[in-house]
């Protein structure tokens, strides 16, 4: 497991003060320090992403697996994570939740070298997905809807944007 150094932070929510000796920067599952989360999230995935594309690149057996591999592997990964949160066991959550995301990007790049989707384009679109069905996130308004409210409005949307993209 990675560790998180989070230098004495404080979590945004509820102010406590975390220590460089904890491992996660949660304090509960509603109350965390984004800041902290955000930053060490992103120096991880950058490393695992450049980890993988050295992978991909050096590996013949990885390439040969192609998209079809690719896929094959993130479904029993799936699987395999479904099982783990059953079971509410959270290390196994955690390791099952790393091999997603590592099959996630395998096939990424699977994609990428046939040339069916490229990866920047395909990260880029996404979150241009996400600001488009969910500008209320991003805007600054305040937030005053409830779950279900906010699931309305967001099938609302997207299917106002399917229907001016058809």
């Amino acid at each position: 497991m990675i560790r998180v150094n989070l230098d004495n932070a404080q979590c945004v929510r509820c102010g406590k003060v975390y220590y460089d000796h904890e491992e996660s920067p949660f304090c509960s599952r509603s109350c965390f320090n984004v800041a902290v989360w955000e930053q060490q999230t992103l120096e991880n995935f950058k490393e695992l992403f450049k980890s993988l594309c050295t992978n991909f690149n050096r590996s013949p057996w990885t390439r040969e697996q192609g998209v079809s591999g690719a896929l094959q592997s993130l479904q029993g990964e799936l699987d395999e994570l479904k099982e783990a949160y059953a079971a509410k066991d959270p290390t196994h959550v955690q390791e099952e939740l790393g091999d997603v995301f590592w099959n996630c990007i395998t096939l990424a790049l699977a994609c990428q070298r046939e040339c069916i989707a490229l990866t920047p384009q395909t990260l880029a679109g996404a979150s241009k997905k996400l600001h488009d069905r969910k500008p209320w996130i991003f805007d600054g308004s305040e937030i005053t809807h409830t779950a279900e409210e906010e699931q309305t409005k967001y099938l609302q949307m997207k299917a106002r944007l399917k229907e001016e993209k058809a």
